[in-house]
């Protein structure tokens, strides 16, 4: 590979790998309340009035 070729995988991968980083970073310290969903939807799964038989 030329050292152009280098180059570029490396930075490309840096790249990658540094997003990758941040990501993880923000998820863990970013406190659980500043954190929502796009979409409120209510699925009904943690319901206990219901009975699971039918």
């Amino acid at each position: 590979m030329t050292p152009l070729g280098w180059i570029i995988f490396i930075v490309s991968n840096a790249i990658v790998i540094g997003l990758c980083i941040s990501c993880i970073i923000r998820i863990f310290l970013i406190p659980r309340e500043h954190m929502q969903a796009f979409l409120e939807i209510d699925t009904h799964d943690l319901d206990d009035n219901e009975d699971p038989k039918g």
